[in-house]
């Protein structure tokens, strides 16, 4: 993506080329470490932003931020000419479909025009406010492994179809950690997380972070091990851990978890099995599921994958209730 031509011309004659790191997306820029080494998962970024926002931002220099600011301007003075004739053809055609019955008055045609511009810039607010968050993702956590798959066109319709449509900070930070996701993995976010998350509220969406911070991750597995509940029932309280009854329904019914109740699994005795390693809340961990019988609180595909994303430290009361069940197979350094 290197153009000699216009890079400033200061390299030394014989030097090898340097690969271009510094990448403007939105109106951020960002430094992509080893980015000559992440070519796929770059132009796979550089695709969804240009999906998002109408242009292409290329890798940072005086000249290209120019010719794509003009670009940009060009398009959006488009946007707003494309609506303009829409809706001049709009009135027209009714004009001649029904000139006695269905004439739009000139104010509501004017009204229209209004709303549709409105609409438009709504939604490219969101969409570059969005970009920007992706750019800090990138930032505070870039992709380490390359890609040789091209990010789907018809998965980033949908993800764009929503997004635009959500303003609140905190889910846009999801939908970044998501899109950047995507793009160093295609096909790794399915269609159905991104319909499960645009529809959370950020109360749900805070209440679902906590509930994770009880989570494990075992191999594909995700899952929170409850230690209480009722004899001969599938639920019990969680309120020591900051979960409620109320919370688990409303979680199961965002379709962020199989069930409310839990799901009792029973494994076999194995001598001298070892423990196996675990991810808990972000942290590593030791539990050996030999001879265990575990309530499991089950995550969905959606939302596993939105929990895989999040930045978790364990709760310490859980820690300790589990300590306290498990006291020979939990094994928990921290």
């Amino acid at each position: 993506m290197s153009d000699d031509s216009e890079s400033g011309g200061d390299r030394p004659k014989g030097s090898a080329s340097k690969p271009i790191v510094d990448v403007k997306l939105g109106n951020v820029n960002i430094d992509l470490k080893d980015a000559h080494k992440l070519k796929g998962v770059l132009n796979n970024l550089l695709k969804a932003v240009s999906r998002g926002l109408g242009t292409i931002y290329e890798p940072t220099n005086r000249k290209r931020l120019a010719k794509a600011d003009r670009v940009a301007a060009n398009e959006r003075a488009d946007t707003i000419i494309d609506l303009t004739k829409k809706a001049i053809e709009l009135q027209s055609l009714r004009d001649k479909l029904e000139p006695s019955n269905n004439i739009l008055p000139r104010s509501q045609t004017e009204r229209a025009i209004s709303f549709l511009l409105d609409e438009a810039a709504r939604k490219l607010s969101n969409n570059e406010k969005l970009v920007e968050a992706v750019a800090e993702e990138v930032q505070d956590a870039p992709p380490t492994q390359d890609t040789s798959k091209a990010i789907d066109d018809d998965w980033l319709t949908q993800f764009w179809c929503r997004a635009e449509n959500i303003t609140d900070v905190h889910v846009q930070r999801f939908l970044a950690r998501l899109l950047v996701k995507e793009a160093s993995d295609p096909g790794a976010i399915s269609p159905l997380t991104l319909s499960v998350l645009t529809t959370l509220t950020p109360i749900v969406a805070k209440r679902f972070e906590h509930f994770c911070r009880l989570s494990i991750r075992w191999d594909e597995d995700v899952f929170v091990i409850h230690p209480n509940v009722f004899a001969f029932q599938n639920i019990g309280p969680l309120d020591d851990f900051g979960v409620s009854f109320d919370d688990l329904y409303e979680l199961e019914a965002y379709g962020l978890i199989r069930s409310a109740e839990a799901i009792r699994y029973n494994y076999t005795s194995v001598p001298d099995a070892p423990a196996s390693t675990i991810e808990y809340a972000g942290s590593t961990a030791q539990l050996n599921f030999s001879g265990l019988q575990l309530q499991q609180l089950r995550f969905s595909r959606a939302g596993r994958e939105i929990r895989n994303l999040l930045s978790l430290s364990p709760l310490p009361q859980y820690t300790a209730a589990l300590r306290q069940k498990f006291p020979d197979a939990f094994i928990f350094d921290h």
